[in-house]
């Protein structure tokens, strides 16, 4: 570990433990909720356009949608007959 690593996770404590007494419980709850919010959204918004996507695709398309701050990354393989999957790609 170099010095830069141990310097930034001191500072990095010492924010921690310094952010309750600089601002007010209502704010912190505002951070939270205002990331919760963005979270939910994000979320939302991904499952838009997978039903999009899938609703959309002729059969045996197989959608890849990775993860990211909305969720799990997935794979959706539609309709009845079993789709290749995409080479070089590995089905998480």
């Amino acid at each position: 570990m170099n010095t830069a690593t141990v310097l930034i996770r001191a500072h990095a404590a010492a924010w921690a433990l310094l952010l309750p007494h600089l601002f007010s419980w209502r704010v912190m709850c505002c951070v939270v909720l205002a990331v919760g919010a963005l979270r939910m959204l994000s979320e939302i918004s991904r499952r838009k356009t997978l039903i999009c996507l899938v609703t959309r695709a002729p059969e045996g398309t197989v959608v890849v949608q990775g993860s990211g701050w909305g969720g799990p990354g997935m794979w959706v393989h539609v309709g009845n007959r079993p789709a290749q999957e995409p080479v070089g790609q590995e089905h998480p």
